[in-house]
Formats: C-alpha cells, structure tokens, sequence
C-alpha cells in the first residue's frame, strides 16, 4: 500500500512541476497569441559609432510628433511631463 501511495505521489509531483511550467510558458506567450500587432514607421538612425562600434538604434515617429501644449517643436521644453494616447478620441489623464 506505501509503495502505490509513493508511486501516486511522484506521479502527482512531476504532473504538477509540468502544470507549472506550461502555465509559466502560457503567461509569456499570451501577449504574441492574442494581443494587437501595432507597426511603427521607424526614422533611419546612423548605428556606427566611432567609440562603440556598430550597434543597433531604433528611433520612431511617433516618439517624435510635435506637442503643441508645450511648445509646438518636436522634442519640447524641458522638464515637461507630456502624456499621449494610445487609440484616437481617448482623453489623457
């Protein structure tokens, strides 16, 4: 009777370490399954740098648009916190 008892034992742990790790995998692959593909243009960056070699920068228009509320040039005032929505019509906080 121990040895059954032993036997379901082991076979309830590694079910359960298997259980684990598929939910583990689930929760990281839930964002790529059913979350929305965005595209973002990208502005072309030089990536060589003379002291740090060849790497890669990207750099989108987005993050570049212009901002009236703090000054109309891309880039802003400094020390100016600025929020932008996501979806068209969403009021920002």
């Amino acid at each position: 009777m121990t040895r059954r008892w032993r036997l379901r034992a082991l076979v309830a742990a590694l079910v359960l370490q298997v259980l684990v790790l598929l939910g583990l995998l689930g929760y990281a692959r839930y964002p790529v399954w059913f979350g929305k593909e965005v595209v973002l243009r990208t502005v072309p960056v030089d990536p060589r740098d003379l002291l740090r070699g060849n790497y890669a920068r990207l750099r989108y228009d987005i993050s570049e648009a212009p901002m009236p509320e703090v000054g109309g040039a891309a880039g802003g005032a400094r020390g100016v916190c600025a929020v932008a929505s996501a979806r068209p019509g969403m009021e920002s906080r």
